[in-house]
């Protein structure tokens, strides 16, 4: 089942506990939102992480490995761009993504989002359920 997933991102940024700056957005999926959080720049070298530009981007389910090297159902990104590193996968903090985006059921007031892994699942289960490497459409970032 192919689906359009809109990202939109808020001109809303924060500084998380851990001094790691937090930009939050919203991910539409079949007509649920879902706050989302991506990481904005490095606390140390005031760098920032990889964002994806507005545009198309295919979709496929995927492993994804943690920096702790557990591995979890999330959906990657395809593309040049993201050089198929990027994610939508569970996380709450802004010292927990990489350049990949964390869907959540609510918002943590400046700290991030809460009920990740919950949100995760039901974008599964509204995209026909998980399959490694199943294409399940595409996201559009505005």
């Amino acid at each position: 089942m192919s689906r359009v997933l809109y990202l939109a991102r808020f001109n809303d940024r924060f500084i998380s506990k851990t001094g790691d700056e937090g930009i939050r957005g919203l991910l539409e999926v079949s007509g649920e939102e879902f706050h989302t959080l991506e990481r904005g720049r490095d606390k140390v070298t005031g760098q920032p992480y990889k964002l994806l530009p507005p545009g198309p981007y295919h979709l496929e389910m995927a492993y994804w490995t943690n920096r702790h090297g557990d591995k979890g159902k999330a959906i990657r990104v395809l593309g040049e761009y993201s050089n198929n590193r990027i994610y939508i996968h569970p996380a709450n903090f802004p010292n927990q993504l990489s350049g990949c985006i964390a869907p959540g059921v609510v918002e943590l007031d400046g700290r991030g989002v809460g009920r990740s892994r919950e949100a995760m699942e039901r974008i599964f289960e509204i995209l026909g359920g998980w399959e490694e490497n199943r294409r399940v459409g595409r996201l559009e970032v505005r």
